[in-house]
């Protein structure tokens, strides 16, 4: 389960750590991909990245081209070096609007990467009504 949240910088380069947690357990190698809500980026770790493949498998082609489309196009196979850092590509950068500090929020099967502005202002319209209305309706 990917819990927590971290805060890193990336460099003009596109390089940033990958929180160690995370890491841990992601396993070696993370799939990276734009976001599907918002502008951020999604990271799996590989165990569930084929999980999502597979369940993609199950609708029609027709149906899910353009998702196909969406997240194969811009994914890629990221493996952290000695010190944690991985590359992100300058297409990823600019979808999630990457500048200097950089958000990691563990989503359970995984992680977002978001620019720390845009995460605060969608943090920020969180209400307890709308997080109660959810719970209600999972009987918690």
């Amino acid at each position: 389960m990917l819990i927590g949240k971290y805060q890193n910088s990336i460099d003009q380069k596109g390089r940033i750590i990958f929180p160690a947690k995370f890491r841990e357990d992601m396993g070696e190698n993370i799939v990276l991909a734009k976001g599907f809500f918002d502008k951020c980026l999604c990271a799996y770790g590989e165990s569930e990245w084929k999980r999502l493949c597979e369940s993609l498998k199950n609708f029609p082609e027709a149906k899910v081209r353009q998702v196909r489309s969406w997240l194969f196009g811009s994914a890629c196979l990221l493996t952290p070096d000695k010190q944690g850092r991985v590359f992100i590509s300058q297409e990823l950068v600019k979808h999630a609007e990457l500048d200097h500090d950089v958000i990691f929020i563990g989503m359970d099967s995984r992680v977002e990467l978001w620019n720390s502005e845009n995460y605060d202002k969608m943090y920020s319209s969180i209400t307890p009504e709308n997080i109660a209305d959810v719970l209600t309706q999972l009987d918690f």
